[in-house]
């Protein structure tokens, strides 16, 4: 998790591809039993079919990934004063004390169906409504299935990028803060990042879009978001969900690998047939497409990001030739049964001092963390005692690792160029 802010895939898409087979279907799968609780809401409510209905799911499994209780209820205010709007508050039974505390702040005024609801229930409302305005949730989800407009509101260590909506055509506020997203065992002493996305934010994005099949972003107050980040979803042309800046945003260093590192580890990977350690075309026009999604603000930063990445990647291919010659020296030795008196005990520190110094450049160099990170992984995957395949298999993995390092220098040496020179 230390690479969070570089990951750019859907644990959807993860877990996916982590089967026998991937869904090449862009959207999640449920149809809720028709239980005739949308009569209850003309019924009981007085919501009538032609309504602008707005559901709010403010509760969430864990406290730090939750909008403030007052900003949903300001929310719920402007819905209801400017636009005619009826709120429904969604949730299980347990988060009835919050909801209630919305709906004390908001005058009375909103509809309380925590814990009035089933699964198929819960789904018969979100079909009805015409939007839902959620943190990270499971709700979140069944309305991504039904096709309802969502507004997710991402805050703490809930990260779009990993677990957003999974669907096109979704609207998913961040905050625009360093920190973000935070560890998921941090206990953070000042929620500041819930205070980036405001009231007024989800507001213009529902006023502008109202009754439309999908949101509008043109026109909107570009001002009114300095505080966040407003993305939309969208598949790629392999059904892979992302999510994209509707404003122009600056492209960063770390905004620059995670995009890279996205086409980088399909073809690493060799990801749904792609071939090992090359780009196709499609995906190289695609990676150019989606840098100039976003505004440069600096000259000359492609050269810097260069020079930095060829800095520490000398030294990490360095380490990973010394660590590739030692295991190999050592499978000789063992197979032989010839070598100079102590020379198999140093080469094992050599070797361990190897991987120290390659784990120390990514905390030096953070955009080689991902790599590191699957260096470790395929150590961890090594088994058995016997010596000389284990030391066959610890050169493989040096030479892998090295692999896909001069495949990802290829690619930034290739990309930082055209990306940076517009």
């Amino acid at each position: 998790l230390k690479h969070r802010h570089m990951n750019r895939f859907n644990i959807v898409d993860v877990y996916s591809n982590g089967g026998y087979h991937r869904s090449l279907t862009n959207h999640l799968c449920y149809k809720p039993k028709a239980t005739g609780f949308q009569e209850v809401l003309i019924k009981e409510y007085g919501i009538q079919k032609d309504d602008l209905l707005i559901c709010f799911q403010a509760g969430s499994s864990r406290l730090g990934r939750r909008w403030r209780a007052a900003s949903f209820a300001y929310l719920g205010k402007l819905l209801i004063e400017k636009l005619g709007a009826k709120v429904c508050l969604l949730g299980v039974k347990e988060e009835l004390p919050v909801l209630e505390e919305i709906k004390t702040m908001m005058g009375d005024k909103a509809i309380i169906l925590a814990g009035r609801t089933n699964l198929d229930q819960l789904g018969d409302v979100i079909e009805r409504a015409d939007f839902l305005v959620t943190n990270d949730t499971g709700t979140m989800h069944i309305a991504s299935a039904l096709g309802t407009k969502i507004i997710a509101l991402f805050v703490g260590h809930a990260f779009p990028y990993e677990t957003g909506p999974y669907c096109p055509n979704a609207a998913v506020l961040m905050p625009r803060i360093s920190c973000y997203p935070c560890g998921h065992s941090v206990k953070c002493m000042d929620d500041i990042c819930t205070k980036d996305i405001t009231p007024e934010q989800v507001f213009e994005l529902i006023e502008k879009t109202g009754k439309k099949e999908n949101f509008v972003y043109e026109g909107l107050n570009k001002e009114l978001f300095r505080s966040s980040m407003l993305l939309q979803s969208r598949f790629s042309k392999e059904n892979y969900v992302d999510y994209f800046p509707v404003f122009d945003e600056e492209l960063t260093e770390e905004v620059f690998f995670a995009i890279l590192y996205k086409h980088f580890w399909h073809s690493a990977l060799g990801v749904g047939g792609a071939p090992l350690y090359q780009l196709s075309k499609e995906e190289a026009h695609e990676l150019e497409e989606e840098f100039s999604l976003y505004k440069l603000k600096q000259d000359q930063r492609g050269e810097l990001l260069l020079q930095r990445f060829m800095t520490y990647g000398d030294q990490l291919e360095e380490a990973l030739k010394k660590g590739k010659k030692s295991a190999l020296r050592m499978k000789h030795i063992i197979v032989s049964r010839k070598g100079k008196e102590g020379e198999l005990p140093k080469l094992i520190d050599t070797i361990a001092e190897v991987d120290r110094s390659i784990r120390s450049l990514a905390e030096l160099y953070d955009i080689f963390s991902p790599l590191v990170v699957m260096f470790d992984f395929d150590l961890e995957e090594q088994s058995g005692d016997d010596p000389i395949q284990l030391s066959q298999w610890t050169a493989d993995i040096y030479q892998k690792t090295l692999q896909r390092y001069l495949f990802l220098r290829q690619s930034v040496q290739h990309f930082a160029a055209k990306a940076f020179s517009r």
